[in-house]
């Protein structure tokens, strides 16, 4: 009854809420055009960038002072006004080759790009870094594919959210998962993080309680095959 009484506030048809369903004329489908960046920034010229760098530069309080190099004028080393600032991949590129130039790419093998004395010392750190994102990222998509089959057991709000095709959800739901803080918590649905805290809860108790019913079971099969020894000792005599 509830799903027959909702109306849509775009296309103010009834039984969907928003055209964020897939059955509102109004739905857009996403793309690989829009996962990752919004429209908003996408139109953002170089030049309005440059323009809000200087204003946010020109506000800037004199008195304000930098936590690493200790001096006016800058709050943090990630102005390049300090002394410790480390200048961005796009800044050296400015810098070395002007403004006007042309990236690529050309893909090498580890023996040609790496000398000889580095290789051993490199190749496992490279590994065990490789292997540490792709646990992440699998654990990320365990809970997302556990969220979107539990939401769709609701009897409201149970579509896909569509944040889910954005790389910025995507970066909330593996901070959640190494047990790091959400530093964006508005990437991800609102109901989310009691699912995550929900599912944690859960997990805690059962381990707990596996781990007691296992000592539990094994000190009574130890207890068995004691009194059973004993009772063969008394028979052979």
């Amino acid at each position: 009854s509830s799903a027959s009484t909702s109306v849509c506030k775009y296309c103010e048809e009834v039984c969907h809420f928003s055209k964020s369903y897939f059955k509102c004329k109004l739905y857009k489908q996403a793309s690989a055009d829009d996962v990752g960046i919004s429209d908003k920034k996408r139109k953002q010229s170089n030049d309005i960038k440059r323009d809000k760098k200087k204003r946010k530069t020109a506000t800037t309080d004199n008195k304000d002072t930098c936590k690493r190099c200790h001096e006016k004028g800058h709050k943090s080393a990630r102005s390049p006004s300090c002394k410790y600032h480390i200048s961005s991949k796009q800044e050296v590129f400015n810098k070395n080759l002007g403004q006007k130039y042309r990236p690529f790419t050309r893909k090498l093998p580890m023996d040609k790009c790496v000398a000889d004395q580095y290789v051993n010392t490199l190749k496992p750190i490279i590994i065990s870094a490789c292997r540490d994102v792709r646990n992440i990222v699998f654990r990320a998509q365990i809970f997302v594919n556990y969220y979107i089959t539990l939401r769709s057991q609701q009897e409201l709000d149970n579509d896909i959210p569509h944040c889910i095709f954005r790389q910025q959800f995507w970066y909330s739901v593996c901070q959640l998962v190494n047990a790091k803080r959400v530093t964006t918590s508005t990437n991800i649905p609102l109901n989310m993080m009691a699912v995550w805290n929900l599912s944690n809860n859960m997990v805690e108790h059962f381990e707990s309680r596996l781990l007691s019913s296992l000592y539990h079971r094994l000190q009574s099969i130890f207890m068995v095959s004691d009194v059973y020894k004993k009772c063969i000792f008394f028979s052979e005599k």
